[in-house]
């Protein structure tokens, strides 16, 4: 939680700031919500869903998302689980279809097979997970109708 924002870091550190502040802030969200557990009471998860929304719609046409779209996977689903009972959740649903689309991903077991690659503890996780794959399952029309557009995330 103590790790500094893109623009802290030295000038050349990294090679994707929006790329780093997203995980960051992911990674954040994780933390509160697994690692040191803290109640949604609490108002950091939704400046944090708030934050990494800003985060990802300003990065929405750099070239890493292109690249890493398995970590933008994570990234949404660890936004749309922290936005349970928020006006920010429908954001993240519709994006998280739109990259799994891309992805050629539907099921959930696919959808836990890769966030089981990065930050994610199944007995913490996976309630909030299914949950908010079951909204991205019945949004899936809006998201195809999103996705026929330009998709910025593929």
């Amino acid at each position: 939680m103590s790790l500094p924002t893109g623009d802290e870091l030295p000038q050349g550190e990294i090679s994707s700031i929006c790329l780093y502040d997203a995980i960051r802030h992911a990674a954040i969200i994780y933390s509160a919500a697994v690692t040191f557990p803290l109640p949604p009471l609490q108002g950091i998860f939704r400046k944090l869903v708030v934050l990494l929304q800003y985060v990802l719609e300003e990065s929405k046409f750099e070239p890493c998302w292109r690249k890493c779209p398995t970590v933008l996977l994570w990234i949404l689903v660890m936004g749309g689980i922290a936005a349970f009972e928020t006006g920010e959740r429908m954001w993240y649903v519709q994006n998280l279809g739109a990259v799994a689309a891309v992805l050629g991903i539907w099921g959930w077991e696919d959808v836990a097979e890769e966030l089981g690659k990065y930050l994610w503890l199944e007995s913490a996780c996976d309630g909030g997970g299914r949950a908010l794959w079951a909204e991205v399952v019945r949004n899936k029309p809006v998201v195809e109708e999103f996705t026929r557009g330009e998709n910025p995330h593929s």
